[in-house]
């Protein structure tokens, strides 16, 4: 995975390669955005034909993003559309946010949105850039108040150096990467795609899961085995790390197999 940032538009037309299967199962075609929460919950798969039923693949499924080619573990991790409602509900709000006009929480109106990054590990919206005259003002995620499908507002600038013009690859990489409004909520919806998403992809997560190969021993707080390291992960599994609170680390031990494996 990678673990830097990138612009929203450096994601489209990026070829979609399953690791297992060893082939291109399409491209991007779009960003699947979840604005109350400014993350980007799963990406929208053009296939090879006109006629081919919209799929995506949630963003909690991708293995990695680097310059050449977004890639995930195998086909199943492409699924249509329709079967996460929730997600399907944030593709048809149609939320682009380049061309989203930019206000102040003090009324000002300081432009509107040309650009966007992305953090490649979490999904979060990070930075938007905004052209002013002659300079390109970037707004940092920590600013951000709320993002509707027109309107972006964000906390009066004035007298920040912050947003200033010709922000270094260095201070973009340090943008603040909390949600909106809760920066000590880092973590709740990252694993998801946004805390609004959470059923949908929680039973996304478990299909996905199930077959993959733990990576590490899991236990319980009583030292009690939940799987060994090696062992398939069955439904059964999902269950016994849920009811232990083990469920992320499931997740996570099995997506640093992953990483392990993409060399």
């Amino acid at each position: 995975m990678c673990m830097g940032l990138k612009s929203s538009c450096d994601f489209i037309g990026l070829p979609v390669i399953s690791i297992d299967d060893s082939r291109e199962v399409g491209s991007v075609k779009a960003l699947v955005i979840d604005f109350a929460n400014a993350v980007v919950c799963a990406i929208a798969v053009e296939g090879d034909y006109w006629f081919d039923p919209p799929r995506v693949v949630p963003f909690s499924a991708i293995q990695g993003i680097g310059d050449a080619a977004v890639t995930i573990q195998d086909t199943g991790s492409l699924v249509p559309l329709s079967s996460i409602p929730e997600v399907e509900e944030q593709a048809r709000a149609n939320v682009r946010v380049r061309g989203v006009r930019v206000f102040t929480d003090t009324g000002a109106q300081v432009g509107t949105v040309s650009e966007f990054l992305i953090d490649c590990e979490t999904g979060y919206l990070v930075g938007f850039d905004i052209p002013s005259g002659s300079e390109l003002i970037r707004v940092p995620r920590e600013r951000l108040i709320s993002l509707g499908q027109h309107v972006m507002v964000i906390r009066d600038m004035e007298g920040d150096d912050a947003c200033g013009t010709g922000m270094s690859a260095e201070s973009a990489a340090r943008l603040h990467s909390g949600p909106i409004g809760t920066p000590s909520a880092a973590h709740t919806a990252s694993s998801t795609a946004g805390s609004g998403l959470s059923e949908a992809f929680s039973a996304a997560r478990e299909t996905f899961l199930v077959g993959r190969t733990a990576a590490a021993t899991i236990r319980t707080d009583d030292g009690i085995v939940i799987i060994h390291e090696g062992d398939d992960i069955t439904p059964d599994t999902i269950a016994s790390a849920k009811s232990a609170g083990r469920f992320e680390q499931l997740v996570n031990t099995v997506k640093a197999r992953k990483v392990e494996h993409n060399g």
